[in-house]
């Protein structure tokens, strides 16, 4: 089995905006969000 290939997983959802802290928002608490942003990439800017 070749292990070089790596899980995706790619969340959106509708108006989400960026409310989560993993975008800078300090109120909202999103932690299961902030953690997988933590292991993964975050995007600013998506068209």
């Amino acid at each position: 089995m070749n292990n070089s290939y790596k899980n995706v997983m790619f969340v959106i959802a509708d108006d989400w905006s960026r409310i989560a802290k993993c975008y800078g928002n300090d109120i909202i608490r999103t932690p299961h969000i902030d953690a997988f942003a933590e292991r993964g990439v975050v995007f600013d800017h998506a068209f």
